[in-house]
């Protein structure tokens, strides 16, 4: 029998991570390979989270921004299979893997931004797919 692919929960940091530093309150730069990783991730399957401090005025900034970029988030600050499972959001969301400039771990490229570069060409191992 054919296992079912399992969907992953991709959170996904707007500042130093989407772009290539953190430019809050301003949108930044995009950070190279960043949208064309998250593409590849919907076309995969997975539902990429939008996880950022921002709120109001500049968390609709940072989605209008990844919208317009075709990786529009499938949920912002929350996991909705997490809800389905546990109930109404806690403190805690959790995910997959976190890509984040803030995440231990986490490659980063000379200006400090996530260095999607090697996400990309690492993206089978990573992903385990």
């Amino acid at each position: 029998t054919m296992s079912e692919k399992k969907t992953l929960y991709i959170a996904c940091d707007f500042d130093g991570t989407l772009t290539t530093k953190d430019s809050f309150p301003l949108v930044g730069d995009e950070n190279p390979h960043a949208v064309s990783v998250l593409k590849r991730l919907k076309r995969d399957g997975h539902f990429i989270i939008l996880h950022t401090c921002r709120q109001g005025k500049y968390l609709k900034d940072a989605i209008e921004w990844m919208r317009q970029r075709g990786v529009a988030p499938d949920a912002v600050n929350e996991n909705p299979e997490s809800i389905a499972i546990y109930g109404p959001q806690g403190p805690k969301m959790n995910a997959s893997f976190y890509i984040d400039d803030k995440a231990f771990g986490i490659k980063k490229t000379a200006l400090g931004g996530v260095d999607w570069k090697y996400i990309k060409r690492n993206y089978k191992k990573l992903f385990n797919c």
